[in-house]
């Protein structure tokens, strides 16, 4: 699979990535104490929310790594997220300048995504809620974004070429990054029954997968029966668990859905969630992908990666003719 998780690409996607829970303002201009804002950015402040936030989220991945972070790192780390901080609002406030729309739909596509991540209305509601956003302000969010993007993709990547003699060497000498894992498509039907259970309720979880069992050799569509009794949230989509890979699922389950051919059904299987019938409808075996199936992709990825440089460079151009105040001590 495409994978394009370099540092230097990291650096270069910084201001294009969509941040989904970020308890950030943004540009609204809400009145606000000096002392509530770290940076003004050409009269635009930076408040101690967005800042707190997004020093919080690049201190995400060594909170779980259970990765000390010195005095010195803090430090300059803090000073990196408030550079970052102001290289975005003065991007931003560069796509006004320049008249860059940004469409509604792009927008709505984005909130969609957004929305996609959880299984119910209700939990991407809880975590706005817990975020402090509201859908406002996450759409102006994601205008954000998406206008610094255009602004990047029109003043920087529009402008780096990348030739087919490139593209073949990074693909002949980096061939890991373009396998794909095997794959297999199924669905389930799934009753409860975790680890704290008692007997009497694990019993019940399989006579009713039994009778279950019984409707499946009586004709009726493992579909229906999903959407009838399975207690998974992907019942109403009739069990589809989609595509995966055998490492990304629960052991057990995994062995069971990678062990059946594609229209069978497994025995019943279970797992420290509970019990479930699982039906394999497609399977895809490991495989390279082919260059010419790449090479768009693989062009644009080269392109932001050599652009890095570049963004950097330009973005630092807007800072040399900004107005910028810091109140933060680093």
């Amino acid at each position: 699979m495409l994978k394009t998780a370099t540092g230097r690409l990291r650096t270069a996607l910084f201001l294009f990535q969509i941040l989904i829970i970020l308890p950030c303002v943004s540009l609204a201009q809400t009145p606000a104490p000096p002392d509530d804002r770290v940076a003004i950015v050409n009269g635009a402040p930076v408040y101690t929310a967005e800042f707190e936030a997004a020093l919080h989220q690049a201190l995400q991945p060594r909170a779980a790594a259970e990765e000390d972070v010195h005095d010195d790192r803090l430090r300059a780390l803090r000073k990196e997220v408030l550079e970052n901080l102001i290289g975005r609002r003065l991007a931003y406030q560069e796509s006004l300048r320049l008249g860059i729309k940004v469409d509604a739909g792009l927008i709505d596509r984005e909130m969609e995504r957004a929305a996609a991540r959880f299984s119910k209305a209700a939990d991407f509601e809880e975590a706005l809620n817990g975020a402090d956003l509201s859908m406002d302000r996450l759409r102006l969010q994601f205008r954000q974004d998406i206008a610094i993007r255009l602004l990047l993709e029109e003043q920087v990547l529009q402008h780096v070429e990348v030739n087919d003699r490139e593209l073949r060497a990074f693909y002949d000498n980096n061939p890991n990054l373009f396998k794909t894992p095997a794959l297999v498509k199924a669905s389930h039907i799934f009753i409860a029954a975790g680890p704290d259970s008692t007997r009497e309720k694990r019993q019940e979880a399989v006579a009713l997968l039994r009778a279950i069992q019984e409707h499946l050799a009586q004709g009726i569509a493992f579909t229906e029966l999903a959407i009838d009794y399975s207690q998974c949230p992907s019942s109403e989509n009739g069990g589809d668990l989609g595509y995966f890979e055998k490492e990304k699922m629960i052991k057990g389950f995994a062995e069971a859905a990678f062990a059946l051919n594609p229209g069978e059904v497994s025995d019943i299987v279970r797992t420290g969630h509970g019990y479930h019938l699982i039906m394999v409808e497609d399977r895809k075996p490991k495989m390279k992908l082919a260059f010419e199936d790449v090479r768009d992709k693989l062009r644009q990825n080269l392109k932001i990666e050599k652009a890095a440089r570049d963004i950097k460079v330009y973005l630092q151009t807007l800072r040399d003719s900004a107005e910028v105040e810091i109140f933060l001590r680093l």
